[in-house]
């Protein structure tokens, strides 16, 4: 996970950056523009958002076409059902919008797989999500993957390496293991210590010596309930590594 594009966290709050980088995509700006801004605004971090990655990776160019396709199809669709969804999204949060990208992804493609099939494709409100030539129903369902945990905690990590204050993770790579389950409130802690802690815990970790200099830190954080954390930092294959093995209650993850 590395990108060469660093930001202050005062710099990720200021639209005119979006803006300016939105004029490359006339379609996602028309349609999108004014939720994006909402998202900016609200948001800790909008580079945990896949859109805002793709943006500044100059690789948004799949959703321009797809909506510009879509929209040629049907005037009104996209209008009245994808931006609609977003407007009313209720929970202007990372780990919210992550999962609502993920969705709307799946949807439009749906849409296009739909418009090449039938006629007739609308919006539904209820009951489904489009109706096809006015008697098929269709209700779109995105395939969570079994870790799905561990990958929005990986996508909420990826936007922090765009920060300057976390600049320091951009020297490792990633591997996140969910042994015991991970349930709301224990990801909602994990991201907690991740924005608040993580950079300053490796950090305070002890330089290993050789390979065979092995010291572990125990630390225990309280984000609306406890967290404990046992960190190592050690040498393996001439790399060096460090490990968190994360722990509520009975409920561990590495």
């Amino acid at each position: 996970m590395k990108t060469q594009k660093i930001f202050s966290k005062e710099m990720i709050k200021d639209w005119s950056l979006y803006e300016q980088q939105l004029k490359n995509y006339p379609t996602v700006s028309q349609m999108f523009g004014s939720i994006l801004e909402k998202w900016v605004s609200a948001l800790d971090n909008p580079f945990s958002i896949l859109w805002f990655r793709q943006l500044f990776e100059n690789k948004l160019d799949y959703l321009d076409n797809l909506l510009t396709s879509l929209h040629e199809k049907n005037t009104s669709i996209i209008n009245d059902k994808i931006v609609k969804e977003l407007i009313n999204e209720k929970s202007i949060k990372e780990e919210n919008l992550i999962d609502k990208v993920v969705s709307l992804n799946g949807e439009l493609l749906t849409y296009k797989y739909l418009t090449d099939k039938f006629s007739k494709v609308e919006p539904l409100e209820s009951y489904g999500d489009f109706v096809c030539n006015d008697a098929i129903i269709v209700s779109v369902k995105s395939k969570t993957i079994a870790d799905y945990n561990c990958f929005l905690i990986g996508e909420y990590i990826h936007g922090l390496l765009y920060l300057k204050d976390y600049a320091l993770l951009k020297n490792y790579e990633f591997f996140i293991e969910e042994i015991d389950g991970i349930s709301y409130s224990f990801r909602k802690r994990i991201l907690k210590f991740i924005k608040n802690d993580f950079v300053k815990l490796i950090n305070g970790l002890p330089e290993p010596m050789n390979e065979y200099d092995y010291k572990s830190l125990i630390k225990c954080y309280n984000y609306d309930g406890p967290l404990t954390v046992t960190a190592d930092k050690f040498i393996c294959n001439n790399q060096k590594k460090w490990s968190l093995f994360l722990l509520i209650k009975t409920k561990p993850s590495k």
